[in-house]
C-alpha cells in the first residue's frame, strides 16, 4: 500500500541535494542520505514504522508541498509539523533556510502495516472510560510496573460516586493493559472514598495503603495481595486512625518505605494555626502497628501539603510532596540524609512547573532509578477538554546533576524526544508554548537544550537536560 508522506523535520538542514539523492537529518540527529529503494525508519504520532521509499521530492516552500502532498491523501504525518498550514510553518521555521535548503517530501511505502499503532493509542496512559486523577501506588511486582490512580469507573466527571483505585499495568511504559478496579469504597471507613496513597512490597505480597475517607474522618487503610490484581482489605483496618496535634483534618497520602531497619509512613497534612504545610512522620515493625514520631519537614504560608513520597535515593533519601498554598501549588522535592527519624535537608527542587500538571508521585524500580509520574491536566482545567481530561505524565527519572535536581523521561521514552515542535517557540529569553483557546506557557530561562514529547494534545518541555518541566494540554 502506497502512502504519500510530507517528511518537514529539520529540512533547512539538508546540506546537498541531487538527482536521487538527498542528504538531511532524522530523528535519530545522524545525518544521511536517502535515495529511492531505501528502507528507512521513522516516527509518526503513533510510534516507529518501517518503510520503503518510493520517491522523493524537493520543494521550495511548503504552499508547494503541501500542493503536492496534501494531507488528507497521506497516510502518515512523520511530524507534528505536517498537520500545520503553511503560515504557521513559516513562523515555526527559518525563512532564509527553507528558501536556500527547500523542503523535503518523502512518497512512501509502509512495510510494517501491522505496527505499533494497533497496540498503542497514547504515551499517556488513561483508562477506556471514567474520570482519572493522582496516580497512586506505583510500583514494580510480578514483572510489571503497577499504576493504580484516583478513578470513578462510571462517570467523566468526579464527585458523582466516591474515589476507586483504578489500575493499569505496564512493561515498558509504551503498552498499557488496563486491569480491574483494584480497590473499592465498600466499607464502612472508605465509604467516601479511596483516596490517595501508595504501594511497598514485603515477602512477595504487594501492599497498598490509601487514605480512607468517612464523612470528615481520613485516616490510612491498607489492603494487599499475592497476585498484584485481586486484593483484600485488612480487617484491623483503619491502621493510623487519626491526625496528630501538628496537623489537621486535612490528613491524607500515606507514603511508606522501609528504612534504617523499619517501615515509615509519611502523611501529608496542614497545621491551621502556624499556617504552614506539614509532613508527619509514623514508624512501625509489621506495616499494621503504627506509632507517631512528629513532624519530617514543614512550609511555611502554606495551607497543607498533599501525594508525598519518600525513598531512598543514590546514597541519600528523597522526600517529595505537593505544597497547596493560598494562591496556587508547587511541587517539592528534597534530597538529604535520614537517619532516626530525622531528614536534613541538602538539596531542593521545585522541577515540575506545570501549569497543567499536579499529584506527582516518586517511586523507585528495581533497577534503582527514582520515577516519577504526575497527573495531566490538573484540577483547574476540568471539563476543558470534556472526556479528554484526565491522564498519566510519561514517566522521568529523578537525577542530581551539577547540585541540582532533574527530571528526564526514562530510557525507554527518548526514542520519542524531539527538540522543536510547531507548539513549542523559542524566544530571546527563553520559550513559549502556544494552546488553543488559552495563554501561552511563557518560559524564561537560559536555555542550553530545549527537548520535548508531543503526544496528541499533550506536550511535555524539558529544559536543560530536565532542570526545569513544562507539561501543557494544547
Amino acid at each position: 500500500m502506497n502512502h504519500k508522506m510530507n517528511l518537514n523535520n529539520r529540512p533547512f538542514e539538508m546540506i546537498k541535494n541531487g538527482e536521487k539523492t538527498i542528504e538531511l537529518r532524522l530523528y535519530d540527529e545522524k545525518r544521511r542520505k536517502i535515495k529511492v529503494g531505501d528502507t528507512i525508519l521513522f516516527k509518526s504520532g503513533v510510534g516507529q514504522l518501517t518503510a520503503t521509499v518510493k520517491a522523493l521530492h524537493i520543494f521550495r516552500s511548503f504552499e508547494e508541498l503541501y500542493a503536492a502532498l496534501p494531507l488528507d491523501k497521506c497516510g502518515y504525518a512523520a511530524d507534528e509539523t505536517a498537520t500545520a498550514s503553511p503560515d504557521d510553518m513559516l513562523e515555526y521555521y527559518n525563512k532564509e533556510q527553507i528558501e536556500k535548503y527547500g523542503v523535503v517530501g518523502i512518497e512512501i511505502e509502509v512495510k510494517n502495516e501491522k505496527n505499533i499503532a494497533e497496540e498503542i493509542s497514547s504515551l499517556h496512559y488513561r483508562p477506556a472510560k471514567g474520570w482519572i486523577n493522582d496516580p497512586n501506588g506505583l510500583v514494580w511486582f510480578n514483572g510489571y510496573y503497577h499504576i493504580f490512580y484516583q478513578h470513578s469507573p462510571n462517570y467523566e466527571t468526579p464527585w458523582h460516586e466516591s474515589m476507586h483505585w483504578g489500575h493499569a499495568r505496564t512493561k515498558d511504559f509504551i503498552r498499557f493493559e488496563e486491569l480491574p478496579v483494584a480497590l473499592f469504597p465498600d466499607k464502612p471507613y472508605d465509604i467516601d472514598g479511596c483516596w490517595s496513597g501508595t504501594a511497598i512490597v514485603r515477602d512477595d505480597t504487594l501492599y497498598l495503603f490509601y487514605a480512607c475517607v468517612r464523612g470528615e474522618t481520613q485516616a490510612v487503610a491498607v489492603a494487599q495481595s499475592k497476585d498484584g490484581i485481586h486484593f483484600e482489605k485488612y480487617s484491623g483496618n483503619p491502621v493510623i486512625e487519626t491526625f496528630p496535634p501538628e496537623g489537621s483534618s486535612d490528613f491524607r497520602d500515606p507514603a511508606v518505605c522501609f528504612a534504617d531497619g523499619k517501615f515509615w509512613c509519611v502523611m501529608a497534612s496542614g497545621n491551621r494555626e502556624k499556617h504552614t504545610a506539614v509532613l508527619l512522620l509514623y514508624e512501625s515493625d509489621d506495616l499494621f502497628n503504627w506509632r507517631y514520631h512528629g513532624v519530617l519537614r514543614e512550609w511555611e504560608n502554606a495551607r497543607f501539603a498533599e501525594c508525598p513520597s519518600f525513598m531512598p535515593f543514590e546514597d541519600k533519601y528523597l522526600l517529595s510532596a505537593s505544597v497547596c498554598r493560598e494562591n496556587g501549588h508547587s511541587f517539592s522535592i528534597a534530597v538529604g540524609s535520614f537517619k532516626n527519624g530525622s531528614f536534613v535537608t541538602e538539596v531542593t527542587g521545585e522541577v515540575d512547573k506545570g501549569p497543567d500538571q499536579y499529584a506527582d508521585q516518586i517511586f523507585r524500580d528495581p533497577k534503582g532509578r527514582c520515577i516519577l509520574i504526575s497527573w495531566i491536566p490538573g484540577w483547574a482545567y476540568a471539563g476543558y477538554r470534556e472526556q479528554d481530561i484526565g491522564c498519566m505524565s510519561v514517566p522521568r527519572e529523578i537525577t542530581l546533576n551539577d547540585g541540582k535536581i532533574c527530571a528526564y523521561p526514562i530510557e525507554e521514552l527518548r526514542q520519542f524526544i524531539k527538540t522543536s515542535d510547531p507548539a513549542l517557540i523559542q524566544t530571546e529569553n527563553g520559550f513559549r508554548t502556544r494552546r488553543n483557546g488559552r495563554a501561552d506557557v511563557i518560559c524564561q530561562s537560559q536555555l542550553k537544550q530545549l527537548s520535548c514529547i508531543r503526544d496528541g494534545d499533550f506536550i511535555e518541555v524539558f529544559v536543560n537536560g530536565g532542570e526545569e518541566v513544562f507539561t501543557a494540554l494544547l
